[in-house]
């Protein structure tokens, strides 16, 4: 199966079996393009579907320590939306403006879907303060 394929079926089935098999799928990738596609695979699956924020930290981390990471910028967001989604308190301080209201917006989305209404509108807060 290539990556796309892989990516068109990921999009379709439970969540929870596509987290479930993640590792197993890295093999697929082959370009740099995909390493981002996976990262971005992996905050929607496991944070932002799931809630299963350390799951996605662990599986970015496995990602990072096995492939070459074309935009680290993009992965230090990434990282930054899971760790927030497991800790509220986490600094978000290193970030840009415009990072910070990204991370803050997606990770309110996610909580909000996850049933979480009063800690996402903590975060959207947060990111209108900023604008």
């Amino acid at each position: 199966m290539s990556f796309k394929t892989y990516l068109e079926n990921a999009r379709r089935v439970d969540p929870k079996v596509v987290a479930d098999e993640f590792k197993a799928n890295f093999a697929l990738m082959e370009t740099l393009e995909d390493v981002t596609a996976m990262t971005d695979l992996i905050v929607q699956t496991c944070g932002e579907k799931l809630g299963e924020w350390e799951k996605g930290l662990e599986l970015l981390k496995k990602l990072k320590n096995n492939a070459q990471i074309p935009d680290k910028a993009h992965m230090d967001r990434s990282v930054a939306i899971l760790m927030l989604g497991n800790n509220p308190n986490t600094s978000m301080e290193r970030f840009s403006t415009e990072d910070k209201i990204f991370i803050y917006t997606t990770v309110a989305n996610a909580i909000r879907n996850l049933g979480g209404v009063k800690n996402a509108d903590k975060l959207l807060a947060k990111a209108d303060e900023l604008k």
